[in-house]
């Protein structure tokens, strides 16, 4: 009987990371849902915030379909930190655990099923070229519709 585990790619799993947010230290991961990860440097990039603005205008479709979205911001918590959407949880983590953990560099975008496994994992790099938001949702529908039961089939 062959090991089954040596089939996925570890590298490619979003490990639980406990990072601070503003309820305190919190697990990136939530239990059962697919999860979009905006990685960006910090708060005030304009670039940024445009992406994130636009992204936040399709968070009911992102959620209808089993996702939820997290922004990892790869610096320190302000004071009095400017919430980039109610429906986004926010993340800091000046220690660059996300990046350290997926050997990855900010900013970026990531993908996660419900299981941590990485489906889609994209830098952004210097001009901040993130992916398309429809992709996203593409990805997000994806997941909501796959059978985990067939995916073994062609093992």
């Amino acid at each position: 009987m062959s090991d089954r585990s040596r089939l996925t790619d570890r590298k490619h799993h979003l490990p639980d990371l406990a990072l601070e947010s503003e309820a305190g230290e919190r697990s990136l991961l939530g239990p059962g849902r697919s999860l979009l990860v905006v990685h960006v440097h910090d708060e005030d990039c304009a670039a940024y915030r445009s992406y994130i603005d636009e992204l936040g205008r399709s968070v009911d479709e992102i959620t209808s379909w089993g996702g939820d979205v997290a922004v990892v911001v790869a610096a320190k918590r302000p004071a009095a930190p400017e919430a980039f959407s109610p429906a986004f949880r926010t993340y800091y983590d000046p220690d660059e655990k996300l990046e350290r953990a997926l050997d990855t560099r900010c900013p970026g975008v990531l993908v996660a099923d419900q299981w941590g496994d990485i489906v889609l994992m994209q830098s952004a790099g210097a001009t901040h070229e993130f992916p398309g938001i429809e992709r996203l949702i593409s990805e997000i529908r994806y997941l909501g519709i796959r059978c985990p039961e067939c995916e073994g089939e062609a093992l």
